[in-house]
């Protein structure tokens, strides 16, 4: 069984990733901070059908739901790495 609400750092190298259900039981609003690549890659879904990306805006906000916002990093890491 996983414990709950116990991780104190979620670490995110995909937004869509740190906001699956099992990353975010892990999550306590004032215990968790989050440090995420916020790039947003298409899944193949999206890809199949042509789904306009729209950004990582509500995934987001799921995190800062469930960690210590203030605290939290966001960082566009895949262009810093293409840089």
């Amino acid at each position: 069984k996983t414990n709950t609400a116990n991780a104190d750092l979620i670490l995110g190298f995909d937004v869509l990733g740190a906001v699956s259900a099992d990353n975010l039981k892990t999550a306590a609003a004032g215990r968790t901070v989050a440090v995420l690549n916020t790039t947003h890659v298409p899944t193949g879904e999206d890809i199949r059908k042509r789904r306009v990306i729209s950004g990582p805006g509500r995934l987001l906000d799921l995190i800062r739901e469930n960690t210590r916002h203030g605290h939290n990093l966001y960082i566009d890491a895949s262009r810093l790495a293409e840089g």
